[in-house]
């Protein structure tokens, strides 16, 4: 973009850059903070900052050692490399800061690239060790080989009475207590998002409507076979889904 002619707008251009790396300096800071790292904003971007305060207004005043400075931007010497900071303090003091923005641009970019490196191998540590707390603790162990003789048997009682009903109950059971130790891990290991969720629910729901029908009949036989037919189905699609997050804990 050119560099723009009318006065109001130079002003603009130039605090919009400045309050850029006001922002970008926040950013980093929050990250630290929400990954729980140690921050140290250092020399440079406090200075940085501080200019940016001192420049932002016009004019403004702020504290700086206990003294008091007004501070306005030169108009004469505003351009997109930057420009002259007036300062004078309560005693009457002037100063003259001459602001490169350039410079002040690059300085901060590799200041900002040596704090995220920071971040990002802080993150690659905190990555690889949640790995090897869990690269042992299979989660596709949970779905056994004897799954499929839960299902026939879950299959039997839904045919049947009495003991086979009792029977296939508690396969049904015990079905639904892989599930709740599948969800579990997944939670434990801060895998569980919506889709995975939603997949659960749905999973859940057939299970129930299973439990009710070994209770009280409340539905045809044809529509517990459904159900029934769900579960066995959609269990391959849990059991590729827990060697895919193994495979990531490897």
């Amino acid at each position: 973009m050119d560099y723009p002619e009318r006065v109001g707008l130079q002003y603009i251009c130039t605090y919009g850059i400045l309050q850029a790396l006001f922002i970008q300096q926040d950013a980093i800071s929050q990250l630290s903070l929400v990954f729980e790292l140690d921050y140290e904003i250092g020399e440079v971007l406090l200075n940085i900052r501080k200019l940016r305060n001192a420049s932002i207004g016009h004019p403004t005043n702020n504290n700086e050692k206990k003294v008091k400075y007004f501070n306005y931007i030169s108009r004469m010497t505003l351009s997109k490399e930057g420009f002259s900071l007036h300062r004078s303090s309560e005693n009457n003091r002037m100063e003259y800061i001459d602001i490169n923005l350039i410079e002040m641009l690059y300085e901060q970019l590799k200041e900002v690239k040596t704090k995220y490196k920071y971040i990002s191998n802080k993150l690659d540590e905190v990555d690889l060790m949640h790995k090897e707390k869990y690269k042992n603790k299979l989660i596709s162990d949970l779905f056994h080989s004897g799954m499929s003789y839960q299902f026939e048997k879950i299959a039997q009682g839904l045919h049947n009475s009495d003991t086979y009903r009792l029977f296939g109950n508690n396969m049904l059971l015990s079905l639904e207590k892989t599930f709740i130790d599948f969800k579990n891990l997944i939670e434990e290991r801060n895998e569980m998002n919506e889709y995975i969720q939603y997949d659960l629910e749905e999973y859940f729901f057939a299970i129930k409507k299973l439990k009710e029908y070994f209770l009280t009949n409340n539905m045809e036989e044809f529509e517990a076979n459904i159900y029934l037919y769900y579960l066995k189905d959609n269990c391959k699609h849990f059991v590729d889904m827990a060697k895919e997050i193994d495979s990531e804990y490897e």
